[in-house]
């Protein structure tokens, strides 16, 4: 039976796991762990994330993210790509490294996200690697407690969740970590957290306030490739004969990255079938998805261009 395809939602916030398959604990060398968590500050940078919490374990990771306009599968998918290829290039083995597919869960209350936090920071205390989670290095916990240079967590979101002034955040951040130490489902099964429900529906994913107060943003679903260059081709300035023709010009060049981008990062249309669909080589096509992604990371004007034909697109299948 085919995977159901994931529904995330622009803005919304997530509790995400996965873990490590193959009977290996890669994150127990300090140097692996580094590398997995420059990688999370990366994607972080790239595709707009907001951090909340996170926590590498020697063998799977948690980390609670608000999203951007870039769907949460393709930051994840990076994320975990990125450190198989390395990994395995670096121990001289092949084949998958995670045990399946990520695992990720909504978060829409706010009294849902302040334990998920406490929960994700809590992991080292309940694998008995330390009684104290401040002793932990790879958690965002010490970030909190503003022991850590490099922040990869975005502290002052998570200190506004308690209220209060700085310190009053932080001694009711510490006082629910002091209380969730006690919970039955700490340390157990993902099925068993409160908050981790069946996998959402489309239908019910929905948009609307998050858990962080903030209104969530568009909902994208997987287009068809055809489908996708039909609807897409009113909102550029150059037609999709001339993206699948031979043209060269500095107009056509971007429009290919835009469409590429577009459709792949934020719609889901694979590369094959988008080459597919415009009569080019997959190889000429993910280039162009790479050329964006990186034009979108390092030019201001190229992620605007990008960004504003993603919800034109969006708002025009609304209407």
């Amino acid at each position: 039976m085919p995977r159901r395809p994931r529904v995330f939602v622009e803005g919304l916030t997530y509790h995400v796991y996965n873990r490590v398959g193959r009977g290996e604990a890669p994150f127990k060398l300090q140097e692996e762990a580094e590398r997995f968590w420059g990688l999370l500050c990366e994607v972080k940078r790239r595709d707009g994330l907001t951090v909340l919490a996170w926590c590498i374990m020697p063998n799977h990771y948690h980390v609670a993210v608000r999203t951007g306009s870039v769907p949460l599968w393709r930051s994840i998918r990076f994320l975990q790509h990125a450190f198989t290829q390395g990994f395995n290039r670096r121990c001289k083995v092949m084949g998958p490294l995670w045990q399946a597919r990520y695992k990720a869960r909504p978060v829409r209350e706010t009294k849902d996200l302040v334990r998920v936090i406490a929960y994700i920071h809590l992991n080292p205390v309940a694998a008995k690697m330390v009684a104290d989670p401040g002793k932990y290095r790879w958690s965002g916990h010490g970030e909190l407690l503003r022991r850590v240079a490099r922040p990869l967590l975005d502290a002052d979101l998570v200190y506004g969740l308690f209220g209060g002034t700085r310190r009053q955040a932080l001694r009711a951040y510490l006082g629910l970590v002091s209380q969730e130490r006690s919970e039955p489902w700490l340390g157990g099964r993902l099925e068993r957290l409160p908050w981790w429900g069946a996998e959402p529906d489309e239908e019910e994913s929905g948009r609307g306030i998050d858990a962080l107060g903030a209104r969530a943003g568009l909902e994208r679903r997987r287009l068809p490739a055809v489908e996708f260059l039909a609807r897409v081709e009113p909102l550029l300035r150059v037609g999709i004969v001339e993206l699948a023709g031979a043209q060269r010009g500095a107009a056509v060049l971007e429009a290919r990255e835009l469409v590429a981008g577009v459709a792949v990062e934020r719609w889901g249309v694979g590369v094959k079938e988008l080459a597919g669909a415009l009569g080019k080589s997959r190889d000429g096509v993910s280039q162009w998805v790479r050329r964006a992604a990186r034009r979108r990371s390092e030019e201001p004007a190229f992620a605007r261009r990008l960004n504003e034909l993603d919800r034109k697109l969006a708002r025009s299948l609304e209407q």
